[in-house]
């Protein structure tokens, strides 16, 4: 039975997961943070459709809905994801509004499960097409059921399933699964059908994820070999005419809902963000500690190292497989937030895990028993530290966007309540910017008192010395603090800093101590946000140096200061060293 319907077995098993983890939970109450994140973005589609809002009265947030060039406001994702969402939504909101009177809290239970449900059929949809794709390649049966159960246990797809299904990640691993299986069958039987059901899935691909449509790269992976995919265009002209207006169509929602909320039907939502393509971060997002894909998912090495393997059989399928992958790395690591925000691993990958299944599977299926042995070993492995590292990025063990060696060194393999936050620290890149960050000063001991006061301990104001700084905490809460003046600061789209910090302290942890980041007015302070002062617990011989980048707040006045202020909140005895600080401003 299980060889048979291996999907139904990993849907069962991700169904019981999302009702103990996601839906109840120790709280019983764990269903109402899922429509969280990104989700929030997607989600307001609805709201500003079916509630008062209305597109044109939407009010700019910090997140999600963004001011355009002309002061209107835009919501940064796009509409593809709320579509796919309907069949699940809508029911709801019909069912609360007959209930409820047209009262209707689009946070409810229902709608929050409703994403839930819509997640695990799109997975339903993505694992069916996929075991069906392997199955044209004549792939062995119980080599498709464990390639199926091990990307979807062993990589981030099920955190993104269970966890986070709001996201839109398991929707265009879905997506693409299907697109992918009707151009292969299109190739095989020539069927006019076959090209419009994958030229439809192709325009959903594109209305969620634009950037998705690389996929397009990957026809000659799928295609028959000996079937030039122009020659058989070429024979259904007519056929191809209809489907490219097909996705002109699909496409051409998104700019409907760009002038409901704009009056312009284009618009390039994601203001302030786009691309480095002369500095992909190509290193860090394959590699990386932070967000690395193949330190978070190493079974897709697995992936990789197939495309060896299989160079003799497929040469050619092989060549395109490799420029694809690099094409792909290339275009997301470009991506000025390469790692994409809080993620468990690298989110954006998980898309692709379609084109990576097939090369898994190809692979094993041409390697010789002990390889295929060492093979299954290593990839049970590989699950189990997903699993635990999926458990420990759900309970805050793991940091949700700044990891680095030091960090995941300190935390692997480990669990319980001791290690849920226990890492601090901040490593923020630097805003989207077009042109090189500016220095405004770096702050030391001989700079100029009329761009910045330190005031730390109980010496008052140190600027004036020419000795390092050297501060002893003694049980205060805000025992330092740098104030920046706002003259210097005002005419900069964005304010970033760069910071180190050394300590000594008899007291291991420090973890209940931040350095805080705020703007100060005349009258009163708005807070901005605070990070531990520590990366990790550990210290040696009680001396420690920590690195800390992060973007300061603006001023809007003269009478504000940007404060960066140590926060002893635990109120612990230690000693500050030194602390060196450089600011940047960016314009454009």
């Amino acid at each position: 039975m299980i060889r048979k319907n291996v999907v139904v077995v990993i849907i069962f098993l991700a169904l019981i997961l999302t009702v103990a983890i996601r839906w109840s939970g120790l709280s019983g109450e764990n269903y109402r943070s899922i429509i969280s994140s990104d989700g929030l973005g997607y989600y307001h589609y609805y709201i500003s459709a079916l509630d008062s809002v209305g597109f044109a009265n939407q009010k700019v947030n910090a997140t999600y809905l963004v001011k355009t060039p002309d002061s209107r406001v835009v919501n940064k994702y796009f509409v593809g994801l709320p579509i796919l969402w309907s069949p699940f939504i809508l029911p709801v909101y019909s069912y609360y509004s007959i209930v409820n009177q047209n009262q209707v809290d689009f946070y409810a239970e229902g709608f929050q499960k409703a994403v839930s449900l819509a997640a695990l059929f799109y997975l339903f949809f993505g694992l069916f097409a996929m075991k069906k794709l392997l199955q044209t390649f004549n792939i062995e049966q119980r080599i498709v059921n464990f390639s199926l159960f091990a990307f979807f246990f062993g990589t981030n797809l099920s955190y993104y399933t269970i966890i986070a299904p709001s996201m839109s990640h398991v929707y265009s691993f879905a997506l693409i699964s299907g697109f992918l299986y009707f151009v292969r069958l299109y190739s095989l039987k020539q069927l006019p059908k076959h090209l419009i059901y994958g030229s439809l899935l192709f325009a959903l691909i594109v209305l969620v994820r634009p950037v998705n449509g690389l996929i397009l790269m990957a026809v000659p992976i799928v295609w028959k070999s000996r079937s030039p995919y122009f020659q058989l265009i070429k024979t259904q002209f007519k056929v191809v005419v209809a489907v490219v207006i097909m996705i002109l169509l699909i496409v051409a929602i998104q700019p409907l809902f760009w002038y409901l909320q704009t009056g312009s039907i284009v618009q390039w939502s994601y203001a302030g963000e786009g691309f480095y393509f002369t500095n992909p971060k190509i290193f860090d997002f394959v590699l990386s500690f932070r967000k690395g894909f193949l330190v978070y998912t190493p079974i897709l090495l697995f992936s990789l190292i197939s495309i060896i393997v299989i160079l003799k059989k497929y040469k050619q399928r092989a060549l395109f497989l490799f420029i694809f992958i690099l094409v792909l790395i290339y275009i997301l690591s470009s991506w000025w937030s390469w790692y994409y925000g809080d993620s468990f691993g690298s989110r954006v990958m998980i898309d692709f895990y379609p084109i990576f299944i097939l090369l898994f599977s190809l692979g094993l299926q041409n390697l010789k028993f002990w390889h295929r042995i060492n093979w299954l070993v290593f990839s049970m492995f590989f699950i189990v530290l997903n699993l635990f590292q999926s458990y420990q990025y759900y309970h805050n063990i793991m940091s949700h966007y700044d990891m680095n060696a030091e960090k995941y060194r300190y935390i692997f393999f480990k669990a319980g309540t001791d290690y849920e936050n226990c890492l601090g620290g901040n490593d923020d890149i630097a805003p989207y910017h077009k042109q090189a960050l500016k220095l405004l000063y770096e702050i030391s001991s001989d700079t100029p008192s009329s761009i910045y006061r330190i005031s730390c301990g109980k010496s008052g104001n140190i600027n004036d010395t020419t000795q390092p700084i050297s501060v002893k905490v003694e049980e205060r809460s805000f025992p330092c603090s740098i104030s920046l003046f706002a003259d210097s600061l005002m005419n900069y789209r964005a304010l970033y800093a760069e910071m180190e910090c050394v300590t000594i302290s008899k007291n291991s942890n420090l973890n209940d101590v931040y350095w805080t980041a705020s703007i100060r007015g005349s009258k009163e302070q708005s807070h901005y946000y605070a990070f531990r002062i520590n990366g990790t617990p550990e210290r040696i011989n009680g001396l420690r140096t920590d690195k800390y980048r992060f973007s300061l707040p603006v001023p809007k006045v003269k009478s504000e200061e940007v404060l960066i202020s140590l926060w002893n909140k635990g109120k612990k005895d230690f000693n500050i060293l030194s602390i060196n600080i450089k600011v940047y401003g960016i314009i454009d």
